[in-house]
């Protein structure tokens, strides 16, 4: 009884999401449907504790594709959101800031891992990498920059 409740549920929230998403294409559905049905897993925080405190996650969705959520918060709101998706076998690069927060991302979907290069760390096959850093204000402006936080997650 309890698992045909749980599917009715999904099927019910599958259904939701696609009547929200009415005028989109195919490929936002189903980002939509897929992020329901596999709930993202937090893999790194950075928080501009020295700056304006906007705080952004990166959270990893399990599965075989690529997918890596990002979005920021400043007092509770979401500022900005997007999803980072492995379409095909290129690598692929990101920047993602907001507030005080810049995060570059390297994606990589091939199954030969990317050697370390400048600052960049080795990024394993299916998986991506990432380096942050956040403003140091004083008296209201950006006087400096944290120090790289770099690493990576791998797929599935």
């Amino acid at each position: 009884m309890e698992l045909c409740l749980k599917n009715r549920m999904k099927f019910l929230l599958t259904i939701l999401i696609a009547s929200a998403c009415l005028g989109q294409d195919a490929t936002t559905v189903m980002d939509a449907i897929n992020l329901a049905n596999h709930p993202p897993v937090t893999i790194l925080t950075m928080t501009a504790s020295q700056g304006d405190g906007t705080v952004c996650k990166a959270s990893k969705v399990a599965g075989s594709t690529i997918y890596l959520t990002l979005a920021c918060t400043s007092s509770g709101v979401v500022l900005n959101g997007t999803t980072l998706k492995a379409t095909g076998t290129l690598v692929s690069s990101t920047t993602f800031d907001y507030g005080d927060v810049l995060c570059l991302f390297l994606v990589n979907p091939t199954a030969t891992a990317i050697a370390a290069t400048g600052s960049w760390t080795a990024i394993p096959a299916v998986s991506v990498g990432w380096q942050c850093s956040t403003n140091i204000r004083t008296a209201g402006s950006v006087s400096g920059q944290t120090a790289l936080v770099a690493g990576s997650v791998s797929w599935p």
